[in-house]
């Protein structure tokens, strides 16, 4: 700072701003006074470091639009002008894609999400200056995520009670949402209640008591059948009240009012002066505007959050997709919508997945619309009367799957690719499919990925989490081979020995196998035997009695068969039985041995067919000689 002094006309010095008085004197004694408002101003030297979105505009009224250090002169018209040193950055809203191939775990660039699995991801860094950067993220996960399904409350009996874990008690629970803090609404349908489990598991009654129609506070509300909910990020709760023909609201201190609605019927309109016919699911947006699954209208609904209701896309029962109006639903069930405004629907009769704009274009995302059960991407894959349905942050879809009793996980942005995680018809907590539910109705799922099932016929509300699976394997091999042997690495071994061999992936979990290899050869070996009466071959399949070269081989389960010739001299002569077989006299008779007739069996000029018994061996007659032969060259 430099030190500026104003001088009087009379001479004084000042420094400091203010009001002065100052007198200049004369001689003739009339002195002239001068009232003097003075400011004072300060050359000074300053740093700022900003930080901003796309540009910069200095407090000169200089702008400057990349990062740098910049000079920026104040001036005033005392002529100590201000000098500041910009010390800028300035960013830009990017948008960038990642290839990651990760072991296990894979954690966003924002320190936001953790992901598990293989699949396109979306991820923000948000920056102070409010230009944040979106990622999508082509991962890339070795290991398979481990899918643990627990139960988060009910005992699985049929009834109403509060409490913690399977100590509360849910009657055919419907719909589940899930707010920012983790606690679970429940759509408890013939209890005809709105339930809370907090993230410890504890169950209160949020609303709702007796059926019937009141709006008011806590358990002095009554709801019909409620089957749809959904909670925005103020902690209001809407539900789908389903043979109320309503949509209601529930404030965080448990006040339950009318959104829209009142009695069965259609039409737009505003408030109470619009008409549902049993709307049975229910979503909620950023900007509050509320999405109703309009079961029997097959219908998707839109209400603004001032209560104003319009048809965002159906009109009569079918299957069409198209635009608004001209699309088709039978029976939409369960809705759900993401960040940027598309809305998902479980359409329960035509087995599919539609997916609706914000402009209201009608898509089919999954299912073929057969009942069935089959994974696939996109109309190849089959759903069965799918009834709920949510979505995450990254765009994966989730379904309820109620008849085939399976929580399913479609993931639109990889083309619709279609994987049932778990679930056959009964009641069992545990990992993947050894999991059970019992129609399955509603679903949703937190910030984190755990994903929540209302398992109606079960009566309870289930857990679904992702855990990171092991990616570094150690296993063990026994190969029994011919020759040589190619390990899964490209390795080639051509000894029988105990070998390491590792296979190596860009994420750096390496597996590791053990080989304990046996190589065989394919070998041909003679022999020479010298025996009493009998020799049994090497490899057991062959008893000789007689002297002669034999063959035998030895088979190995790698294909190379050891061939051995035989050089057997046998001491003892063997004893050769002759009997008749079958036959008489000459003719024509078919019967029971000597009952039946031949004439000139194989060509021959006997009249019989031999049997020859060569200590068990049956040989064939060798007519050419009129003899017998058995074994190498004896002559019987």
């Amino acid at each position: 700072m430099y030190a500026i002094r104003y001088t009087s006309p009379s001479g004084k010095t000042w420094t400091t701003s203010n009001t002065y008085s100052d007198t200049i004197a004369n001689t003739a004694g009339c002195d002239s006074v001068i009232t003097v408002n003075l400011t004072v101003r300060n050359k000074t030297t300053e740093t700022n470091s900003p930080d901003v979105c796309d540009s910069y505009t200095s407090p000169s009224g200089k702008t400057w639009t990349t990062s740098n250090t910049y000079s920026d002169t104040i001036a005033n018209t005392a002529g100590c002008d201000s000098v500041i040193t910009v010390n800028l950055t300035v960013r830009n809203k990017t948008t960038e894609t990642i290839t990651a191939n990760v072991c296990d775990t894979y954690t966003s660039p924002s320190g936001r999400h953790t992901w598990f699995g293989t699949g396109i991801y979306k991820d923000t860094i948000p920056n102070a200056a409010g230009c944040d950067s979106i990622l999508t993220i082509n991962l890339t996960v070795i290991a398979t995520p481990v899918v643990t399904v627990s139960t988060l409350a009910g005992s699985g009996t049929s009834g109403y009670t509060d409490g913690t874990g399977t100590s509360a008690q849910f009657k055919n629970p419907y719909g589940v949402a899930v707010d920012g803090a983790g606690n679970v609404y429940v759509a408890d349908r013939y209890n005809h209640r709105i339930r809370k489990i907090t993230t410890s598991g504890v169950v209160s009654t949020l609303a709702g008591s007796s059926q019937g129609y009141t709006d008011g506070t806590g358990t002095s509300a009554q709801f019909y059948n409620p089957t749809g909910v959904a909670v925005d990020g103020a902690g209001n709760v809407y539900v789908a009240d389903l043979s109320n023909h309503r949509i209601r609201k529930i404030t965080t201190s448990g006040v339950v009012s009318t959104l829209a609605g009142s009695t069965s019927g259609y039409a737009d309109g505003t408030g109470t002066s619009a008409q549902f016919n049993n709307p049975s699911g229910v979503a909620v947006d950023g900007a509050g505007n509320v999405y109703v699954a309009d079961l029997s209208n097959h219908r998707i609904r839109k209400i603004t959050a001032s209560g104003v209701v319009s048809t965002l896309a159906g009109s009569t029962y079918g299957y069409a997709d198209g635009t608004g109006t001209s699309a088709s639903f039978d029976k939409p069930y369960g809705v759900a919508v993401d960040g940027a405004g598309n809305v998902y629907v479980a359409d329960l009769y035509n087995h599919r997945i539609r997916k609706i704009t914000a402009s209201g274009v009608v898509s089919t995302l999954a299912g073929n619309g057969t009942y069935g059960y089959t994974d696939g991407t996109g109309t190849s894959a089959q759903f069965s009367y799918p009834k709920g349905v949510a979505v995450d942050g990254a765009g994966n879809v989730y379904v309820a799957d109620q008849s085939n009793h399976a929580h399913s996980k479609n993931n639109c942005i990889r083309c619709g690719q279609h994987a049932r995680w778990y679930g056959t018809y009964g009641y069992t907590d545990g990992t993947g499919t050894s999991a059970k539910f019992a129609y399955p109705t509603g679903v949703a799922v937190d910030g984190a990925g755990n994903v929540y099932v209302a398992d109606e016929s079960n009566h309870r509300i289930r857990k679904i989490t992702l855990s990171a699976g092991s990616a570094e394997t150690t296993e063990t091999i026994t190969a029994n081979v011919c020759d040589s042997y190619t390990s899964p690495s490209g390795k080639t071994w051509t000894t029988s020995n105990t070998y390491s061999d590792t296979i190596a992936n860009t994420a750096g979990c390496d597996s590791v196998i053990t080989v304990n290899l046996t190589v065989r050869n394919k070998t041909t070996e003679t022999i020479t035997a010298n025996v009493c009466d009998t020799y049994t071959s090497p490899s057991g399949r062959h008893t000789w009695f007689g002297t002669g070269i034999y063959k035998d081989t030895i088979p190995n389960a790698a294909g190379c068969d050891s061939i051995l010739t035989i050089n057997l001299t046998v001491i003892a002569t063997p004893i050769v039985t002759v009997s008749t077989l079958a036959g008489s006299t000459q003719g024509y008779t078919d019967g029971t041995g000597t009952s039946a007739q031949f004439k000139y069996p194989m060509g021959s000029s006997g009249r019989w067919r031999w049997k020859c018994v060569c200590s068990g061996s049956v040989k064939p007659p060798h007519s050419k000689n009129n003899y017998i032969r058995c074994g190498q060259h004896a002559r019987w």
